[in-house]
């Protein structure tokens, strides 16, 4: 189990990374925009590391579901990028293996083919529709600057007065995002619907 979290205040950033780290304490990821999208990895959050000027701040919290017993390598852990797009993954994707050879990727982490295919269809919708599995994440586009958020089964609430998401809930004002539904989240207090999936699970959906 994994967490991600997204916010427009480092204050807040903070405050959802203690929260998330409950979901997963191996290793800790981000995407920082403040004009210029850069990514971090590493195995626990510096605060002092962390940009105050940033417009936008995208988490990732890991608690390995695959290749459990290897130590922290950076190029194993979240997010993963190819291309112009970069995933934070939460969940198991349970038909890795066939993906694995359709899109001929040699990596171990099954979040890490995500980014791949999506340069591959340059299509969120139709990615997200190849995963057989369980999923919440955020997607950031390097070119457009944009971040969608899309779920399945995993948890994922939005508050609309702070304008932060999360896998762990925090208070009654949380919504829980709807499944199949993709979201486009930016620095602007707006949620907004982007488009739709056939999503498809075997375990039950929340």
């Amino acid at each position: 189990m994994c967490g991600i979290f997204c916010a427009v205040e480092k204050d807040k950033f903070l405050e959802l990374y203690d929260l998330n780290k409950e979901r997963g304490n191996f290793s800790f990821g981000a995407l920082y925009d403040n004009r210029t999208p850069s990514v971090h990895k590493t195995t626990d959050l510096n605060p002092e590391d962390i940009p105050s000027d940033a417009i936008i701040y995208l988490g990732h919290t890991r608690a390995p579901t695959i290749a459990q017993d290897k130590p922290f390598d950076p190029d194993e852990s979240h997010p993963f990028q190819f291309g112009n797009w970069v995933v934070g993954h939460n969940g198991i994707i349970k038909n890795f293996n066939t993906l694995k050879k359709q899109f001929n990727y040699s990596g171990d982490v099954d979040s890490g083919i995500i980014p791949v295919i999506l340069d591959k269809t340059n299509s969120i919708p139709d990615t997200l529709e190849l995963l057989e599995g369980i999923f919440g994440m955020w997607i950031y586009n390097k070119e457009t600057k944009e971040v969608n958020i899309a779920r399945c089964a995993c948890t994922l609430y939005y508050n609309t007065g702070e304008n932060y998401i999360s896998s762990q809930r925090i208070s009654d004002a949380d919504v829980l995002l709807e499944q199949g539904t993709i979201y486009k989240w930016s620095s602007d207090d707006v949620l907004i619907t982007s488009g739709s999936f056939i999503y498809s699970s075997p375990y039950f959906f929340i």
